[in-house]
């Protein structure tokens, strides 16, 4: 597991397979392959009603509990621990709000940079994303 410093010396540790650029200047690699993994979540399925005989499915992440520890021991060891909206939706669906994490925490781009291509999306080190 690769540990980012930011330029304020706060840890970030990212659960992607691709490089973040943050507002502070500093940029970080890629997480290794078999690291980011482990976080692929699982879906589910239920069928919510019919309508003329077709299925409206409602369908979420699920977090496993081998997850949920991970992340737990990651959170420990880092000041923020970036993971993407699915990860964070589906913890706040099974664990409540943030999943009870207080630094796992999604990105928001700069507002300079909100509506650029992925790549060219820069991280603002000064408003990350939760979901109360």
């Amino acid at each position: 597991m690769n540990i980012h410093v930011l330029a304020n010396g706060a840890t970030v540790v990212t659960t992607s397979a691709h490089g973040f650029k943050f507002s502070d200047g500093t940029s970080c690699g890629p997480q290794d392959v078999q690291f980011v993994s482990q976080f692929t979540l699982q879906k589910s399925y239920k069928v919510s009603r019919q309508i003329k005989g077709m299925n409206l499915t409602c369908s979420k992440f699920v977090v496993s509990e081998d997850q949920y520890n991970l992340l737990q021991d990651i959170a420990s060891k880092a000041d923020i621990v970036l993971v993407s909206f699915q990860l964070l939706q589906a913890l706040h669906d099974t664990f409540g709000a943030n999943g009870a994490f207080d630094n796992v925490v999604c990105f928001n781009a700069t507002p300079e940079t909100c509506r650029s291509a992925p790549n060219d999306k820069i991280v603002d080190v000064n408003n990350w994303s939760v979901i109360d």
